[in-house]
């Protein structure tokens, strides 16, 4: 079976799961392969719990992939790929993970994903600015005084 990964690549995700922790928590029959059913099974779902969230807001499935999805559903496999081994036992800084992503996920809610598409079409960060290039810039004159202060 073909591995159909949403939201991420296998490259992206062997950066955030160790190799070898990503085979010992998708092959079932403890060899040494890459367990694709599982692993697609658990992308699904993370994928599906990402989508529901953010459902209200935004066009989902997120198209193109906003980094900060494609990180939280890669992080949200890893703990769902614990729990599906064994949920009474999955050690303290998974649990701490999965807490963290529930933050993010409503901290993202309020504050928005930036490059996402809103349901109404427009995108969650459309930054206006009155300055200038030539405004941002400092003399040394200028940061001198402020050193001195």
């Amino acid at each position: 079976m073909p591995l159909n990964l949403i939201y991420y690549d296998l490259a992206y995700l062997t950066g955030v799961v160790p190799d070898e922790t990503l085979i010992e928590l998708t092959n079932n029959a403890g060899g040494t392969t890459l367990g694709e059913e599982v692993l697609n099974a658990a992308s699904a779902r993370a994928a599906g719990a990402i989508d529901a969230f953010f459902s209200e807001d935004y066009q989902v499935p997120f198209v193109p992939v906003p980094n900060v999805i494609a990180d939280i559903a890669a992080r949200l496999t890893l703990v769902l790929l614990w729990e599906r081994r064994d949920a009474a036992n999955v050690p303290e800084p998974i649990r701490e993970l999965k807490g963290d992503i529930e933050r993010e996920m409503n901290r993202l809610r309020e504050s928005g994903i930036p490059g996402a598409t809103l349901k109404d079409g427009g995108t969650a960060f459309e930054a206006l600015s009155n300055k200038s290039k030539n405004d941002r810039v400092f003399s040394q004159a200028f940061l001198n005084h402020y050193r001195t202060l």
